[in-house]
């Protein structure tokens, strides 16, 4: 088009998205053919600032704008304008590319994509809503079968109904366990979760949590040690949330580790993180199989019959937790001969390191 905007020539392929004819072209603004109405003014300004200029920001460029069909049907193009001298003449030319169908994929995948949050939104809500109402009998499940256990209104009689209080207690405690599992994981991911970071000292949580992993390892012949020095460092973080990374991460050691077996827990200070090991001897798992181990409700085990209790959140947690703290989570497995776990833990917020140096 000359620098009045009124069209010279054009190819077979732009006249075939356009739907014109080579005849339909002549005497006509290009604004009159390809752009709708309400452009027609930006389009024609920005040609006389060029024509004045010789520069413009359009110019050698690629933009994402909007024409328009000889039946007035709107769609969106790629255009980019380059413009020339001949003989003291100046023109311009447009190279233009239909990009429907671009723009409709895009469309389509962010719908999809908040169909999805949606959807996931709703599971979370449901998940927390499930959790909270199954707690209440649970804990009632709990409390009256070690009233009946523990005797505390008279004998019960035969020692059959013990083991069955005894049951009853160990299996609503374990169902308990699975729900508070669900919760955790349905408030994380509805970003409910609030971290409330501190300066901590791990052996504290370290202390507190052998109790119950000292427990669970007893009881099942695995061998548990720790390699923790005395003169650590505080760790700014929430004290709750360390503990439960360290829980989980012990618990399930344990549990995937055959009697005999040693689970090891080992943390030091590094390049101003804590690093926190739990290394084990069980049965480890193939390198192919380890990413899906932080997946809510996958199970690292490939056989059924040895697949342990749980819910098979416990490292999705733990992901989401050390993520909540801007650390990282690494896994190692060998199948037959073990797994080890690192967390890295930044000993100070990331911004105020930043700050600081």
């Amino acid at each position: 088009m000359d620098e009045q905007g009124y069209l010279v020539e054009c190819n077979q392929a732009a006249l075939d998205i356009f739907e014109l004819k080579e005849e339909d072209i002549y005497g006509k603004q290009f604004t009159e053919l390809f752009i709708p109405e309400d452009f027609h003014g930006r389009y024609l300004e920005n040609l006389s600032r060029i024509s004045n200029s010789g520069a413009h920001r359009i110019l050698n460029t690629r933009i994402e704008t909007v024409a328009q069909r000889e039946n007035g049907i709107r769609f969106p193009i790629e255009l980019a304008i380059t413009h020339y001298t001949i003989e003291g003449q100046k023109f311009f030319t447009g190279f233009i590319r239909d990009i429907s169908e671009r723009v409709e994929a895009e469309v389509a995948l962010k719908t999809a994509l908040v169909g999805a949050e949606k959807a996931n939104r709703s599971k979370s809500e449901f998940l927390a809503t499930m959790s909270h109402e199954l707690r209440t009998p649970l804990n009632a499940i709990i409390g009256f079968s070690e009233v009946i256990h523990g005797q505390f209104f008279g004998p019960v009689g035969s020692e059959r109904y013990m083991e069955y209080a005894n049951d009853i207690k160990n299996s609503g405690r374990h169902l308990l366990n699975l729900v508070n599992d669900i919760l955790d994981l349905s408030a994380i991911e509805a970003n409910e979760l609030a971290v409330h970071k501190r300066e901590m000292f791990i052996k504290d949580a370290t202390t507190n949590c052998l109790v119950i992993v000292g427990e669970l390892a007893q009881g099942k012949g695995v061998h548990y040690r720790e390699e923790i020095p005395d003169n650590l460092c505080a760790l700014y973080a929430d004290a709750r949330a360390v503990s439960q990374i360290l829980i989980n991460l012990l618990s399930n050691a344990v549990k995937f580790t055959p009697s005999g077996g040693k689970v090891c827990l080992k943390i030091n200070v590094e390049d101003g993180n804590h690093i926190i090991e739990v290394v084990d001897t069980g049965q480890g798992l193939p390198e192919n199989k380890i990413g899906n181990l932080v997946k809510p409700f996958v199970r690292g085990q490939d056989d059924v019959l040895t697949t342990q209790e749980g819910s098979g959140l416990g490292l999705a947690i733990v992901k989401s937790l050390v993520d909540l703290h801007k650390g990282e989570l690494v896994i190692r497995s060998i199948k037959g001969q073990g797994t080890s776990v690192i967390v890295t833990l930044p000993n100070k917020e990331p911004d105020a390191e930043a700050l600081e140096a």
